[in-house]
């Protein structure tokens, strides 16, 4: 089964405080902008408001995009990229795989 690898911009492996604040605020560093969900995924926006353990942590939004950038489909494997925004970023730095 798949498991999330990256998540707003950061592996959930190395997940901080910077990455609490991208959470915070569903910004995606690939963009400098709020996540807009790779600009083809409004369908897997999420409803805050009947998502209170999340909305505690995302007091500021009453949706977000889903933010995820990367999955991993098998322990150790390389990750697949699934949002466009990651897809075609050439930041470099801790968000590179």
């Amino acid at each position: 089964m798949s498991k999330i690898y990256e998540l707003y911009g950061y592996r959930l492996q190395n997940w901080d405080d910077e990455a609490e604040n991208n959470l915070r605020r569903a910004w995606c560093p690939f963009m400098n902008a709020e996540c807009d969900g790779g600009g083809n995924r409004y369908q897997s926006a999420i409803d805050l408001q009947i998502n209170p353990d999340l909305k505690a942590r995302i007091p500021e939004k009453d949706t977000i995009q889903c933010g995820v950038c990367s999955l991993q489909t098998r322990v150790g494997e390389q990750p697949w990229i699934i949002c466009p925004r990651r897809l075609l970023s050439l930041k470099k730095g801790n968000l590179s795989f």
